[in-house]
């Protein structure tokens, strides 16, 4: 139980700083430009944080429960796969959904598809480093 509240702050930590350095940088404040007519004007990191500490509960649990279900042997592969799942539910299915409601140029939906990509599977490959499903 330790580990998993331990994994889950520290992916929530990792969460965190992801979304700091891959939609706070300047190609990023650019791409994501399109949205300020409805954007806050000032964001709160301390609320953004808590989120992504509560996303890497949510994450690393899933991660446990289901990890057995997931393809491949154990390990990297597997973390790869689970990696993919959460893509197309958190980032993916988002994106689409943007690109039907608002008018947002394609390279945002594109570096936001690839971003969320990424820091997917880098928060997936770090669970399977690090957490190990009993049963």
């Amino acid at each position: 139980m330790w580990t998993y509240i331990i994994v889950s702050l520290v992916s929530g930590l990792l969460l965190a700083v992801l979304d700091g350095l891959l939609n706070a940088n300047p190609l990023a404040r650019r791409l994501y430009s399109s949205y300020e007519p409805i954007a806050r004007k000032s964001i709160s990191i301390f609320h953004g944080i808590l989120i992504d500490l509560l996303f890497g509960f949510i994450l690393a649990g899933f991660y446990l429960l289901l990890y057995k279900g997931l393809p491949f042997q154990p390990g990297i592969a597997r973390a790869i796969a689970y990696g993919f799942v959460v893509w197309v539910f958190r980032s993916l299915m988002n994106s689409l959904s943007h690109w039907t409601m608002y008018e947002i140029p394609a390279q945002t939906h594109f570096y936001a598809i690839f971003a969320g990509l990424l820091q997917s599977l880098l928060v997936s490959i770090f669970y399977s480093l690090t957490l190990s499903p009993v049963g």
